[in-house]
């Protein structure tokens, strides 16, 4: 039977590509880039970390406990130094950051991760905090800390799901496609990537009508408009042959 429908079909490609893009999209939207700082652990690409290298390595050190005069005199204007690359700080802010430092390294009242959170507070005005994100084995995991007040626990999942390649990629029309649902999932396949514009989606949503909602929203168009090809897990993957449901 023909119809004409938008054709969304799940990615063979399980090479966690979009970690590329999640670098990508970081560096290129101010709110990530002074929101999120993915790091620590080297098996994986650390993402915006440097500014937190500094602090865990240098900043964080600062105490004035037992530093000679003329530096605990100016304390202050080595932080701002140390942090003008990354973003422009006040002697107030500086001041504040200093006395962060002292607490953490004299009295020992925060602990190392969430004296950085502050510090990062301190910086960008804002409420920071830190969580340890994992993916499916124990060497998967990685530090990232986030402004609170502008990533939501969603953003951060998203982020979990793409670094540790944990979510799904469906590809989708753009626009509606006729086609005979009868016909092999590859010709219709072929003619998604090679005859019409279609767009790339990443998702941890894994029931199959809460993605075709999904789906249908991004598109603006009823569920209905919408023939996903889900991969059948039940039967055998070879290395040149998936196979797929119709829903």
């Amino acid at each position: 039977m023909k119809v004409k429908k938008y054709v969304a079909f799940e990615s063979e490609n399980l090479d966690g590509v979009y970690y590329d893009f999640l670098i990508e999209d970081i560096e290129n939207d101010s709110t990530l880039k002074n929101g999120v700082f993915i790091g620590m652990n080297k098996d994986f690409k650390d993402i915006n970390f440097d500014l937190i290298k500094l602090l865990n390595n240098s900043v964080i050190s600062y105490s004035d406990y037992d530093l000679s005069v003329y530096y605990k005199n100016n304390l202050a204007n080595l932080i701002i130094d140390a942090i003008k690359p990354y973003k422009k700080i006040s002697l107030k802010q500086a001041l504040d950051i200093q006395k962060i430092v002292n607490q953490y390294n004299n009295e020992r009242k925060y602990d190392r991760y969430d004296t950085i959170s502050m510090i990062l507070g301190v910086i960008y005005l804002s409420v920071f905090n830190y969580a340890i994100m994992r993916g499916c084995v124990q060497s998967d995991w990685i530090y990232c800390f986030y402004n609170t007040q502008t990533i939501t626990n969603e953003k951060l999942s998203y982020i979990e799901s793409v670094i540790f390649n944990t979510g799904l990629e469906i590809i989708v029309s753009s626009t509606p496609i006729e086609i005979d649902t009868k016909s092999d999932i590859d010709d219709i396949k072929d003619m998604v990537l090679c005859e019409c514009n279609f767009d790339n989606i990443y998702t941890q949503i894994w029931d199959i009508d809460d993605r075709k909602k999904y789906i249908a929203s991004l598109l603006n168009c009823n569920i209905d408009d919408v023939i996903y090809y889900a991969i059948d897990d039940s039967k055998v993957i070879t290395y040149t042959k998936y196979f797929y449901k119709q829903y």
